[in-house]
């Protein structure tokens, strides 16, 4: 399963839970000429770039191998400006009827998380700046998006350009006949997975076609539909997307649900996790050839660190 999610079966706007894009896997080429989904990037990222806010509803339904189902119901809100702001809530029900919540807020006083999971029940958690660094820092050396304060795609880009990027140099996109969806226009895009892409990952239910569509008015990617045959095994539905609207100030204080607020480091569970993440980036970081009890050099530490 975590090969699974790393590898980008869900969404990127559930990144804080469990990260990766569809389409960005190694070996994926550029196509040689410019076609409409190259263009309709390139208009997002034009778009994305005058973006001040955004909030977005989106639900997804994934299937993997051994039957095992994951729909999820997620909304993002993202604000941009001198002091950028972060809100993630996600609802997940897995086929065998276990339900999973998180919420988490990210400002620059760092990363508030309230979750509920089966395994752990309910907790109420603080990520200080200082470790949100280093998270993010790991997660670019890793290339992972699965942490808090690791850099989600879908708030980077939040119209979906990464996600189109990624999925037209993994499947060979075309225009089809229809021009709206639920009455609103935009352009529809199919096709199938290009020659030699993805081939070789035998453990996910690879697509062997997709199907997408972008709204005209925003430039937003609105839905996404990937096939193995005729059974769909990813759904992307976004239902709302709305941009530059005023975000109400109460969205960025996190309801912890009757739950003490507790340190991230009393929190065993994911501050091992956060360690063991960032400790892999310093290890993938630290020269090969360095002697022994050798003071590693400061980019190969996690930024806390340095200096000291």
């Amino acid at each position: 399963m975590k090969r699974a999610i790393r590898s980008g079966a869900i969404p990127a706007v559930l990144a804080v839970l469990l990260g990766g894009l569809p389409g960005q896997g190694e070996g994926l080429q550029k196509p040689a000429q410019p076609d409409v989904a190259e263009r309709l990037v390139a208009e997002m990222l034009a778009a994305e770039q005058r973006l001040r806010s955004v909030r977005i509803e989106l639900s997804t339904a994934s299937h993997f191998p051994g039957d095992t189902d994951i729909v999820t119901a997620g909304t993002l809100h993202v604000l941009r400006g001198e002091q950028p702001k972060r809100r993630v809530a996600v609802r997940m029900e897995f086929g065998n009827g276990l339900v999973a919540t998180m919420d988490s807020v990210e400002t620059d006083g760092g990363v508030t998380i309230y979750k509920d999971d089966p395994a752990f029940g309910e907790v109420f958690l603080r990520v200080p700046p200082a470790i949100v660094t280093d998270l993010r820092w790991a997660g670019e050396v890793l290339d992972r998006s699965d942490l808090p304060g690791m850099r989600d795609a879908r708030a980077d880009a939040p119209l979906g350009s990464a996600l189109l990027d990624g999925l037209r140099r993994e499947f060979a996109l075309a225009p089809s006949e229809r021009a709206e969806r639920g009455g609103e226009r935009g352009t529809w895009l199919a096709g199938k997975r290009r020659p030699g892409i993805g081939e070789a990952d035998a453990e996910l239910p690879l697509a062997d076609r997709v199907e997408l569509f972008v709204r005209a008015s925003d430039h937003a990617l609105l839905e996404v539909k990937q096939f193995r045959g005729d059974e769909v095994i990813l759904a992307i539905d976004v239902a709302a997307l709305v941009v530059d609207a005023d975000i109400p100030e109460t969205t960025w204080r996190l309801d912890g649900r009757g739950q003490t607020l507790r340190e991230i480091e009393k929190y065993v569970p994911l501050w091992s996790q956060i360690q063991d993440v960032i400790r892999q980036a310093e290890r993938k970081l630290a020269p090969a050839d360095a002697p022994e009890g050798a003071e590693p050099p400061p980019e190969s530490l996690r930024p806390s660190k340095r200096g000291k």
